[in-house]
C-alpha cells in the first residue's frame, strides 16, 4: 500500500468512527438536525469508501455514478439540517430537484466524453455549497450554546473549503498530507458535532430540573399556605374545647358530655396533625424535615392517643385495649413523631378491621 493510500485510508476511518457513535446516539436522542448530520455523515463515509475501492479500477461510469449520487443525497440532508438549524421543517423537495438535475448533468458530462474531473465538479461544488449554507446557519444560531455551535460551523467551512486545495495538492506531489490534513478535520468536526448534541442534552435536563425545583417550590407555598388556612379553624375549635371543659361550668356536664368535650379536643389536635403531616411529608421530600427530642413519658403519650381514638373503634364495636406498666417509660424522643406512628398505626389498623 502507498503512502497516499494509506493517508486516504485515515481520511476514510476519520469519516466511519464519528458516524458510528453519530448513529448510535440518533437511536437514543432523536433530535432531528442530528438525525439529518448523521445520514450526511453516513452518506459521506460510503462516498469516500466507494471512492478508495475505485482508485485501482479507474473512473468507470457506473461506480462512479453510484459516488456521485451518495455525494448529491449527502448534500440533501446537510440542506435540510441546515434548514432545521435555522427552526425550519428542512423539507428536501427544492433540494433534491437540484440534486436530480446536477446528476442528470454528470451522466451527460460522462456520455459526452468529458474528462472525470469536469463531469464530477458540479457535484462537489453542489456538496460544498450545502456544507457552506450549513455552517454559515450554525455560526448565526442562537441560544445557550451560540458559542460551541458557531465554532463547529467555522470548521465545517474550514472543512468544506479544504476540497478545493486538492488540485493545488496533486501539482505539488502532497496529496497525502491533504488527506491527513482531511481525515483530521472530520474527525473533530464529527466528534465535536458528537459534544454538542450531548451538552444540548445536559442543558435540557438541566432546564426540566429547574421547572420541576420551580413546581416544588409552588407546591411547598401551596402546602404552607393551606396548612395556615386549615390550622387556624382547627385551632379556634380545639381553644373553644377547651374553654368548655375548664369553665365553671364544667361541672353541670355530664360525664359523657365531658368526654365528648376532651374527644373534640384531642380530634382537632389530630386534626392539626394530619395538616401538619402533609407539611411534613412536604419537608422530607425537600429534604428540610427536622426533629424535636424532649424527654417524653411514653405511657401518657399512648395513653393520649388512645383516647383520641377510642371513640372510632366504638363505632364499629372494636375493643381498643391499653396496656401499659406500672411504671414510667422514658425516652428522649420527637413526641410528635412517635404519636404520628402510632396514630398511623392505629387508624390503619381499624380501616382495615371488619
Amino acid at each position: 500500500m502507498t503512502l497516499e493510500q494509506l493517508c486516504n485510508l485515515f481520511n476514510v476511518v476519520a469519516v466511519v468512527i464519528p458516524t458510528v457513535f453519530s448513529g448510535g446516539l440518533t437511536l437514543t436522542h432523536r433530535a432531528a438536525y442530528f438525525r439529518s448530520w448523521t445520514l450526511s455523515l453516513a452518506l459521506c463515509a460510503l462516498t469516500l469508501i466507494l471512492e478508495t475501492y475505485t482508485q485501482g479500477i479507474g473512473h468507470a461510469i457506473a461506480p462512479t455514478a453510484v459516488e456521485v449520487a451518495l455525494y448529491l443525497a449527502s448534500a440533501c440532508y446537510s440542506f435540510k439540517m441546515a434548514a432545521q438549524v435555522a427552526g425550519r421543517d428542512g423539507r428536501t423537495t427544492l433540494y433534491v430537484g437540484v440534486a436530480a438535475g446536477t446528476f442528470a448533468l454528470y451522466l451527460g458530462l460522462s456520455l459526452a466524453g468529458k474528462p472525470f474531473e469536469l463531469a464530477f465538479m458540479p457535484a462537489i461544488l453542489y456538496l460544498l455549497a450545502s456544507q457552506l449554507v450549513l455552517g454559515t446557519r450554525m455560526i448565526r444560531g442562537g441560544g445557550p450554546l451560540a458559542m460551541a455551535r458557531a465554532a463547529l460551523g467555522w470548521l465545517l467551512i474550514v472543512t468544506a473549503l479544504w476540497v478545493l486545495t486538492y488540485p493545488a495538492a496533486v501539482a505539488l506531489h502532497l496529496v497525502a498530507a491533504g488527506f491527513i490534513v482531511s481525515g483530521i478535520l472530520h474527525l473533530v468536526l464529527g466528534m465535536g458535532m458528537l459534544l454538542l448534541l450531548l451538552a444540548e442534552i445536559a442543558a435540557g435536563l438541566e432546564r426540566k430540573n429547574e421547572e420541576l425545583r420551580a413546581v416544588e417550590r409552588l407546591q411547598a407555598e401551596f402546602i404552607g399556605t393551606m396548612n395556615h388556612e386549615f390550622r387556624t379553624p382547627l385551632n379556634a375549635i380545639k381553644t373553644a374545647a377547651w374553654l368548655l371543659g375548664n369553665s365553671g361550668e364544667v361541672d353541670r356536664l355530664s360525664a359523657r358530655q365531658r368526654e365528648t368535650v376532651e374527644i373534640v379536643s384531642l380530634n382537632a389536635e389530630r386534626v392539626i396533625g394530619l395538616v401538619n403531616d402533609v407539611l411534613d411529608f412536604s419537608k422530607i421530600e425537600s429534604g428540610t424535615m427536622s426533629y424535636e427530642f424532649e424527654v417524653t413519658d411514653l405511657n401518657q403519650l399512648l395513653e393520649r392517643v388512645a383516647r383520641s381514638l377510642n371513640q372510632l373503634f366504638e363505632s364499629k364495636e372494636i375493643d381498643l385495649v391499653l396496656e401499659l406498666p406500672p411504671e414510667a417509660v422514658v425516652a428522649d424522643v420527637d413526641a410528635q413523631r412517635i404519636e404520628q406512628v402510632i396514630n398511623n398505626l392505629l387508624s390503619n389498623a381499624l380501616k382495615f378491621t371488619h
